[in-house]
């Protein structure tokens, strides 16, 4: 599936963020849990504008949107599944599905309850 550059839709859409953009997005919701103060909103303008930049950039530069398996490491660590069926931390490494279906249907196979799929956006390459 191709994203065009003019696709906002993408921006907003939490299943269609980059793994940057979600710590980003994660790293919002800890701010906004610790409290109400002028200092703290202005951090999380601050992180939403620095998201918004990272969409654009991915916009830009990257425009293939394919289905990766995630699963939540230690900490709130993302790792992908790679093609060699190890767990590793770099998504740009993982194993690409064409559709969040393929991704759910190997997990399903593999009888995994806690693995998901995740879309990610790597670069176009020809």
């Amino acid at each position: 599936m191709r994203v065009s550059r003019s696709n906002i839709l993408r921006k907003g859409n939490v299943d269609l963020m980059t793994p940057p953009e979600r710590a980003i997005q994660d790293a919002v919701g800890l701010v906004e849990q610790a409290g109400a103060h002028p200092l703290l909103i202005d951090a999380v303008k601050l992180l939403k504008q620095a998201q918004n930049k990272v969409a654009d950039f991915v916009d830009a530069h990257q425009e293939h949107i394919g289905w990766s398996i995630e699963l939540k490491g230690a900490n709130s660590s993302r790792v992908f599944l790679d093609c060699n069926g190890e767990w590793i931390s770099e998504y740009a490494s993982a194993l690409r599905f064409a559709s969040r279906d393929d991704a759910e249907a190997y997990i399903a196979n593999a009888g995994w309850t806690e693995p998901f799929a995740s879309p990610n956006v790597w670069p176009v390459s020809y």
